[in-house]
This record gives structure tokens, sequence and C-alpha cells, in this order.
């Protein structure tokens, strides 16, 4: 359990680091990136229609969006330095792109044409999973220029390190 209360604090301060940053991608994210979901309903108020949210929800636009939100926020993690390092974020990604795979399978679904109760409500489902997935992997954003030369200047020194203690190393320079 503290494992995931220490996560959730990890979030909160990479979040207040650039409160304006991460509000504004929230936003821009969920508008635009939802544009396809709220174009209809918009239009359909517009004509006082009878709206029909699921197949607002089965015309593709929802899966689309979780597929591209999920793919933003993978190269994210893949562009961490720690990456390959952390077991944590291996383990982040395998369960992205099992949600990324059943996205696709759904999304397949949607365009065979077969609007079904189940296809309709795992749309909906992996969108607010794919929305909250995104935005957890928010954390790992580069924002601040001087925050990346941060971790390269930690990242070399924990190199430097690691030769120094490998006493293995024949190298005068142990950088290299």
């Amino acid at each position: 359990m503290n494992f995931i209360k220490d996560k959730f604090y990890d979030w909160l301060e990479s979040i207040k680091k650039n409160c304006g940053f991460f509000i504004s991608w929230l936003v821009l994210t969920l508008i635009f990136g939802l544009f396809g979901v709220w174009l209809p309903i918009l239009n359909d108020l517009s004509n006082e229609k009878t709206i029909e949210y699921g197949k607002i929800i089965i015309n593709g636009s929802l899966s689309t969006y979780s597929i591209v939100i999920l793919i933003e926020a993978s190269i994210t993690v893949f562009s961490n330095p720690r990456f390959l390092k952390n077991y944590y974020l291996i383990i982040l990604i395998i369960i992205t792109f099992l949600i990324f795979a059943l996205n696709i399978f759904i999304y397949t679904k949607i365009l065979d044409g077969k609007e079904n109760g189940f296809v309709k409500w795992m749309t909906f489902i992996l969108g607010i999973t794919s929305t909250f997935l995104s935005i957890y992997m928010y954390k790992f954003k580069k924002i601040d220029p001087e925050e990346g030369a941060d971790a390269a200047i930690e990242e070399d020194n924990e190199r430097v390190l690691e030769n120094v203690n490998n006493n293995n190393n024949n190298n005068e320079n142990p950088v290299i």
C-alpha cells in the first residue's frame, strides 16, 4: 500500500512543479482530443433531436482518442532516461500496451459494425481508463529544460560512480 501511496505523491509533486502546464494540457486534451465526441452532442443539441449517446460512443471517436492518448503517454515513458532500469516503468508500459491492444480490438469491432451493448460499454470504459492512465503517465513528461539537464547530469554522475565502484574498469577516464 505504501508503494501506491508513494507513486501517488510522486505524481502530485510532478503536477505541482508545473501546475499551469498540466491544467492546460488536460483541458486541451479533453476538449480537442474528444472533439469527435463533443461535436455530435453539440450538433444534436442545436438541432433539438433526441441524442443517442450510444451511437456517439460507438462512432469510433472515443476509440481513436483512447489509442492516440495511450501512444502519447507511452512515448513520454519511453523517453524517460530510467526506462530500461526501472521495472515499474516496464510494467506500466506492458499494462498500457494491453489496454492499447484491447482498444484496437474493440475499434475493429466498431469498424465491422458490431453495435452491441458490450462494445459500447467497453469503448466507454477503455476511454476512461486510457484517459486516467495518460493523466498518471503525465508525470514522466519533461517540460522544464533545466529538469532535463538535471536528469542528464544525475545519470552521468551515477554512471561515473558505478564505474569507479567497479574496479574492473581498465580505462583511466571513469566516464567512458
